[in-house]
């Protein structure tokens, strides 16, 4: 996660980068269940993230290209992700 804010930044200990990971809170519907878990083990719902918060995606877990492919014609928006990076 790039350009954290740095008020976000204050709130999680974190620095204006960093890794985080995908993570589901719970499984009950109708509730804000998506977050990112940064390394110090704080959760932020992706709610309580600022407007226009950038990511880049290093790992699709095992998603691939058709999952993508089939998520954007689902939501009608262009795909624009980034390449992963190699380690």
């Amino acid at each position: 996660m790039d350009e954290i804010p740095a008020v976000l930044q204050i709130e999680l200990h974190a620095g204006p980068t960093e890794e985080v990971t995908f993570a589901q809170l719970s499984a009950a519907a109708n509730t804000y269940r998506d977050a990112v878990r940064f390394a110090n083990g704080l959760q932020v719902r992706l709610q309580g993230l600022f407007p226009g918060q950038r990511v880049v995606v290093l790992d699709l877990g095992c998603a691939g290209p058709e999952f993508l492919d089939q998520l954007c014609i689902e939501r009608a928006e262009p795909a624009g992700f980034a390449e992963p990076r190699r380690g």
